[in-house]
């Protein structure tokens, strides 16, 4: 364990939150309740940097977090994710003309948001994961796409590319910094630009999102440390929250050296001894408020078996009174939740359980979870953990 910053370097930490024994991958689904049980587990040990306002886990060990195919993060079936990655595309084509131009997607996963851009005209689309999967394109004359099945690495600053695209992964690697210098190199010999997203830490600290901290995510970007980390890797970039404060985005262009290091406010110190102090707070009410539902004998699923979910029914274990988890994602269905077992279930099938509770851990889906319910015929109380 270290307790120097993997933005800054610094060792000036301090402790937020300790969770113990969590899933050491929450989207990995696992085939039978047992083998779920049974997952590799880990410790997280959030700390948040002084120095420079980042927040990590000093507890992460890169070789504990194993990457493959079966890992399985795909937002895409939400009607709201997908109008935001194609409003996300559209204001990457008009920013930078993507047609006819090379673009590198780090983290590609599935292939989705490769899909997206190739709509836009791109010449050649190149996706760099562990568990790289070809997308789906509507011709296959569309584009050509090559996908480097590996971890992003230093050997990858060969590649040529007008746009390197990193959605939601920068979090999930050890050197924030190495890896946007890695991107920067590729685009700067054709003058190009790097787009980051990843979660938005501040927003974690903001509403106490304590099921947002998870095992497999080593860096929690503030705004201020990921403008941060994009000037020490010799890039200028402005900084914005999107898709309902929960994400930031960063786009970001070479400059000719590292920028110096800005120093957190005070407002943000604030806000992050604050979560650290209402952090088992917030767990506790949730307790409390599911123990609540169990004594009156009413049965209560979860909708979201992605990672808030995961680490929410980790957390609370048996006080949960959850009977299954729902997900929109028709690629989990039949598997069970790492860590607790808990079966995944179709939209569909909730009727059949007739739950007297419908537990919503991202409010920003609340809408689309509500009118799929009323669509369903099902009359449930909806709450937000």
């Amino acid at each position: 364990m270290t307790t120097s910053c993997n933005v800054c370097g610094a060792d000036c930490s301090l402790p937020l939150l300790e969770l113990h024994g969590v899933p050491a991958l929450c989207n990995q689904p696992c085939a039978t309740a047992s083998e779920a049980r049974a997952v590799r587990r880990a410790d997280v040990d959030l700390r948040y940097c002084r120095c420079c306002g980042h927040m990590f886990n000093a507890s992460f060990d890169p070789a504990v977090a194993e990457y493959s195919a079966r890992y399985e993060n795909s937002l895409g079936f939400s009607e709201r994710f997908r109008t935001y990655a194609r409003e996300c595309v559209d204001e990457l084509d008009s920013m930078h003309e993507l047609a006819g131009k090379t673009v590198v997607e780090v983290g590609s996963g599935r292939g989705e948001f490769l899909a997206e851009l190739a709509s836009r005209g791109i010449a050649t689309g190149i996706g760099i994961d562990p568990g790289a999967q070809e997308p789906e394109l509507p011709s296959r004359d569309a584009c050509r796409i090559d996908l480097l099945r590996e971890l992003f690495g230093p050997r990858h600053t060969t590649l040529r590319a007008d746009l390197v695209c990193s959605r939601q992964c920068l979090e999930h690697l050890g050197s924030p910094v190495q890896s946007l210098r890695n991107m920067r190199s590729i685009v700067a010999p054709r003058g190009g630009a790097v787009f980051v997203e990843v979660p938005n830490g501040t927003y974690m600290l903001r509403e106490v999102a304590v099921w947002d901290v998870l095992y497999e995510h080593v860096s929690y970007f503030t705004h201020l440390s990921l403008a941060n980390a994009v000037s020490l890797a010799a890039m200028g970039a402005s900084v914005q929250e999107v898709f309902s404060g929960q994400f930031l985005v960063a786009h970001a262009k070479a400059t000719t050296r590292p920028a110096p290091l800005s120093a957190p406010s005070e407002q943000l110190d604030s806000l992050a001894m604050s979560f650290a102090r209402s952090a088992a707070q917030k767990v506790e009410q949730v307790r409390n408020a599911l123990r609540g539902l169990r004594r009156e004998g009413q049965r209560a699923v979860l909708w979201g078996a992605g990672t808030k979910g995961v680490m929410l029914l980790n957390t609370l274990g048996e006080d949960a009174a959850v009977v299954a988890a729902v997900d929109v994602n028709p690629r989990k269905h039949g598997s069970f939740v790492a860590g607790t077992g808990h079966p995944i279930i179709s939209p569909a099938a909730v009727p059949d359980l007739r739950p007297d509770c419908v537990i919503v851990v991202n409010p920003v889906y609340r809408a689309e979870i509500e009118a799929a319910l009323a669509g369903f015929g099902v009359q449930a109380r909806v709450l937000s953990a």
